[in-house]
């Protein structure tokens, strides 16, 4: 069974997902809105137990420690999209969530193998 993820930090992704949506003209339930209790246990707890704790980029065990680089982070898969579609939403590690940035997860993985090429050839 998966460790739950512990309310400070669903409260925090929350926040985060809440300035993100504001910056890009996207509805996000405001703080204090009971639409946010919702989206919690039925977004975000689902989601978190859909997939295990695991980051659904990297396939590791995602830290629930806020101090820690493979901290759980809540991400749009399609950084277009909105954080109100349950398909487009998942947990990942911070720093994968940082890597990809708003790219998609092709993107994203050409630019990791462009890395990865060029600092073979660099040794």
């Amino acid at each position: 069974m998966v460790k739950p993820i512990p309310n400070k930090l669903l409260n925090q992704r929350i926040s985060d997902a809440w300035r993100r949506s504001k910056r890009r003209g996207h509805y996000f339930p405001p703080p204090r809105d009971p639409g946010r209790k919702i989206y919690k246990e039925e977004f975000m707890m689902k989601k978190w137990v859909e997939q295990n704790g695991i980051c659904a980029l990297t396939g590791e065990k995602m830290a629930i420690e806020t101090q820690q680089d493979d901290v759980a982070s809540w991400d749009r898969i399609d950084s277009d999209g909105t954080y109100m579609e349950y398909k487009n939403v998942q947990w990942v590690c911070d720093w994968a969530n940082k890597m990809k940035g708003n790219a998609t997860k092709e993107e994203g993985l050409r630019r990791a193998k462009v890395f990865i090429e060029y600092q073979n050839r660099c040794k």
